[in-house]
């Protein structure tokens, strides 16, 4: 490995600076060059060494060049943190080439950790896919309570709307003005509500309305792509997209703290008095009832009972009680 060199800009690396530093001599402009490298390079994501080497040389060139976006950003710090190539440096290098690449790795990704210069454009990232992650900061006089936070909408789904396919997103807040850059940040941070359903199941997806250049923030900023986190507790699911909620930009701030206001988060919900004849899905109705049981009544199970964990056993289990008449009028109707 000594004829590799220990310095980043060797190989992979060097193509790509060299690429872009060509194509802005050539009069094009930084974005330009940007979309051209990512579909020019795109034969290195075949590759987990050649991907990891892409995105970390491509990150330290555009903060070089003043156009660095935060999703590159993440994308190549969580490389880094991978450390797919230093593992095989480590294992096939000397101790002293290792150590001598580690620090020029080490000493990129200090430079982007504290970089304050980052491109909030999202329209590098392009096209939304499912797990992309979109921060929109609060901003504005009537937000002077919740301003400096952060709206996070992550893709989980996508409908046929007006103009094409859109995305469908769950919401989360950050409890300050700082950004998660990892998946264990993101997982901690709490689900905006937007439907009550009698206080036992509640409505946490919003349908985007477009992610046309047109009508989408210029400050929206793109996180990244993240899979596989958990999704927000007692969620019903509603089936068709009309019953969700609309995210409409113009209306972002307004409309998502209120509903923060009004119902809460998935893990400090408000309660809110409600009326069992107006649901018509009877599964719902079952829960509520279920609920109205355990809470209101008061009847309990031993710890070793099997429906404990089960809907309809614990209704069956209710029913025995009333055959005795251990139990009156369990429904309160």
């Amino acid at each position: 490995m000594g004829t590799w060199g220990t310095r980043l800009y060797d190989d992979v690396a060097l193509d790509v600076k060299e690429t872009y530093q060509m194509k802005l001599e050539e009069g094009k402009n930084k974005e330009q060059a940007l979309n051209e490298i990512l579909t020019e390079f795109d034969w290195a994501m075949d590759d987990e060494i050649d991907s990891e080497i892409f995105w970390i040389a491509l990150a330290d060139t555009l903060l070089t060049n003043n156009n660095l976006s935060y999703w590159i950003r993440n994308k190549a710090l969580d490389e880094i943190k991978k450390g797919k190539s230093l593992a095989i440096w480590k294992e096939q290098a000397t101790k002293q080439e290792y150590e001598a690449r580690n620090r020029e790795i080490q000493k990129i990704k200090e430079n982007l950790q504290n970089t304050l210069y980052l491109k909030n454009n999202p329209n590098y990232k392009g096209k939304w896919e499912i797990g992309d992650v979109y921060a929109y900061r609060i901003e504005g006089k009537e937000t002077r309570e919740d301003e400096g936070r952060y709206l996070l909408f992550r893709m989980i789904d996508e409908t046929e709307w007006i103009r094409g396919k859109v995305p469908i997103t769950y919401i989360q807040i950050t409890e300050k003005n700082k950004l998660p850059t990892e998946k264990n940040e993101l997982e901690k941070l709490e689900y905006i509500i937007m439907r009550n359903f009698e206080n036992v199941r509640y409505g946490y997806r919003t349908v985007i309305e477009s992610t046309s250049k047109r009508t989408i923030p210029e400050k929206l900023i793109y996180i990244g792509n993240y899979q596989n986190i958990q999704p927000p507790q007692k969620e019903y699911i509603q089936e068709l997209p009309v019953e969700m909620e609309l995210c409409l930009w113009k209306r972002v701030n307004e409309d998502f703290l209120e509903r923060l206001k009004f119902y809460g988060t998935d893990l400090h919900p408000i309660y809110h008095e409600g009326n069992i004849e107006n649901i018509n899905d009877s599964k719902l109705r079952f829960l509520i009832r279920l609920e109205y049981y355990k809470q209101q009544l008061g009847i309990t199970h031993p710890k070793e009972a099997i429906v404990k964990d089960n809907a309809l056993l614990y209704i069956s289990f209710i029913d025995s009680l009333m055959l005795p008449g251990l139990v009156r009028n369990p429904t309160g109707m």
